[in-house]
């Protein structure tokens, strides 16, 4: 949601601010709660701030704000009385915005991949049949609206809007994903190698495993632009790359061609590896990927069956396993980098529109030099 006479092709306008940014403070804090349906979703005719309630009263008299601190912590400021809800500490005050489908496709889930995670249970089970709260439950604020207070493993009562035990958890970060900083991507996935050779062979076969240790949700999410690029790199000791043999290649869409330099990111198409991504299909021209998702689109690939498509975004908690195999030279060193790419939108569209958002390593592994001529020394911790 933004200004009419917002530049949409400037990621951060200046001047910041109310002006800048076209959401203002209250699109959220005039929030008292959020219309969902039997199964905790926004409905389908009520997307973003159509899902909000605001209360019936004349917003401007007399003005007043909600917040998640209960009303004894707060004072009144000189031009508005201060109010609390218990929305404000919930997962759910993030589903207006972050749960749409757009011609029948769930394009924005962030809200609901983490109502499928074991991050959004705030009971689990215990001894006897009972229930007991979950310090590992997280909603979308405590990871994206931090409070100075560290969570450890304070209990969800404890960190609930309104309530007097809460009153250490304050001051949240309002900036959200941390434009001005990649904190909240960088180390989110881990990355695990496993080299394996024989002493009658040519060839290293490297078994990759990456894997969404800490978001609770899809790594990446929401917009559709956003996608991982897994590189695998082998050299010699000269700096050349050693031929791939086996092994998925990253496609064309990764990035070829001259690159007039105005991204920040960089060619990865042919390389081996892989790609994270939620691929859609504009299923009138055929392109794909696409970002158009608001003309009539569809997954590239969906096989109901055995429960696969072509959203391969990486779970909360769950690896993906992939293998490469590179021919060796006859002797000497080689040396193996995996690096696990985040972009922020296709590189050609990138281009088409001018904007630079320079790619950056959400996870890296460089191992150490191997010898060839001994696979039985081979490691990579």
């Amino acid at each position: 949601m933004s200004r009419a006479n917002i530049n949409l092709n400037n990621f951060f306008p200046s001047p910041g601010g109310v002006i800048g940014e076209g959401i203002t403070c209250d699109i959220c804090h005039k929030v008292i709660g959020v219309t969902l349906d039997d199964n905790g979703y926004p409905y389908a005719d009520q997307p973003g701030i159509l899902s909000f309630q605001y209360p019936s009263f004349n917003l401007n008299n007399p003005r007043i704000s909600f917040g998640p601190l209960p009303s004894y912590i707060t004072k009144n400021e000189p031009n508005h009385a201060n109010g609390c809800f218990p929305i404000y500490s919930e997962s759910s005050f993030c589903a207006a915005c972050h749960y749409g489908r757009f011609h029948g496709v769930l394009i924005y889930s962030s809200y609901s991949e983490w109502m499928r995670s074991p991050y959004s249970k705030k009971k689990i089970d215990a001894e006897g049949n009972k229930k007991k709260e979950n310090p590992g439950y997280r909603s979308c604020q405590d990871c994206h609206m931090l409070s100075p207070e560290q969570i450890g493993n304070s209990l969800p009562s404890q960190r609930e809007a309104c309530s007097a035990v809460n009153e250490s958890f304050n001051n949240f970060n309002h900036n959200m994903m941390l434009i001005n900083g990649v904190s909240l991507i960088k180390d989110a996935a881990k990355l695990e190698v496993k080299l394996e050779g024989g002493e009658n062979t040519n060839s290293i076969k490297i078994t990759v495993k990456v894997t969404n240790i800490k978001a609770g949700h899809n790594f990446p999410t929401d917009s559709p632009l956003r996608h991982l690029i897994l590189v695998v790199e082998a050299k010699d000791e000269q700096g050349n790359l050693l031929p791939q043999a086996d092994g998925e290649k990253i496609p064309v869409w990764g990035g070829v061609g001259v690159d007039p330099n105005v991204t920040g990111m960089t060619n990865y198409g042919g390389m081996p590896g892989k790609i994270f991504a939620n691929l859609l299909v504009d299923i009138d021209t055929n392109i794909s990927p696409t970002a158009a998702y608001w003309n009539p689109i569809k997954l590239a690939m969906a096989n109901p069956a055995k429960g696969t498509d072509s959203d391969t975004r990486l779970k909360p908690n769950k690896t993906d396993e992939s293998n490469y195999t590179f021919t060796l030279p006859a002797r000497g060193e080689a040396y193996i980098t995996l690096k696990l790419v985040y972009r922020y939108a296709f590189i050609d569209l990138a281009r088409q529109k001018g904007w630079y958002r320079p790619d950056f390593d959400a996870a890296l592994k460089e191992c150490p030099p191997i010898d060839v001529k001994q696979p039985e020394t081979w490691e990579c911790p």
